[in-house]
């Protein structure tokens, strides 16, 4: 039986781009999830309050750093988005 030999691994340079929004919010909000506190800066997502499509801008007061999941539970919950109220979550 043959043994498995993996491939060998190519030394490559990994450069992640960071928006300059987030780190800015980052210092600005402490670099944790607002809704939940979660601090794995490496994951979070500037969230728009207002969508720039609905006339909402890249000012900092108008976004929220927010983690995966919570950032998902705010599009969920945001009856003014298209389509959205098939997911509505509600309390009921």
């Amino acid at each position: 039986m043959d043994t498995y030999v993996p491939p060998k691994k190519r030394a490559s340079k990994i450069i992640k781009y960071i928006s300059p929004l987030k780190i800015s919010l980052a210092h600005l909000r402490g670099g944790v999830c607002e809704k939940c506190q979660y601090n794995n800066f490496a994951i979070l997502n500037a969230h728009h309050i207002v969508e720039v499509c609905n006339g909402g801008t890249d000012d900092l007061d108008n976004l929220l750093l927010l983690c995966p999941n919570c950032h998902a539970l705010e599009h969920l919950n945001d009856s003014s988005s298209v389509g959205s109220e098939e997911f509505l979550v509600t309390d009921d």
